[in-house]
């Protein structure tokens, strides 16, 4: 049982760690913008885009799985203050997602209701 415990707890410090390496990749890109000029910072504005996408696709799982307040165990990783910007984190993310779930579903709704006239018209429906 004990093993299992370290296990689990490798990997999400590592998790962690990855976490953490994208949002200060993120971090430098966000200064990078800062001093740089206009093409250069659109090009990084749009490797900021992918990496935020990519930062929110990583981190899915934990933001599912682990309660904020569970998140670290402050003796053993990190004595940083990190509830506060998951929990934030964690609320677009995830509100993210459900926005565009229920977009991708209702387009599919929309599409399906207006198609119906024009299939049965063709005799592809059944009537």
């Amino acid at each position: 049982m004990n093993n299992k415990r370290s296990i689990f707890r490798k990997i999400k410090l590592r998790w962690l760690s990855t976490i953490i390496h994208f949002t200060n990749r993120i971090y430098l890109i966000k200064q990078k913008i800062l001093y740089s000029n206009a093409f250069a910072s659109l090009l990084s504005c749009f490797l900021l885009f992918f990496y935020e996408v990519l930062l929110s696709l990583i981190s899915l799982p934990l933001y599912i799985f682990i309660k904020p307040g569970k998140l670290i165990d402050k003796k053993e990783y990190m004595p940083i203050v990190y509830d506060t910007n998951f929990y934030i984190r964690r609320n677009l993310t995830l509100g993210s997602l459900v926005v565009f779930t229920c977009y991708l579903f209702i387009k599919i709704v929309i599409v399906y209701i207006l198609s119906f006239p024009y299939l049965s018209e063709l005799g592809v429906t059944s009537n």
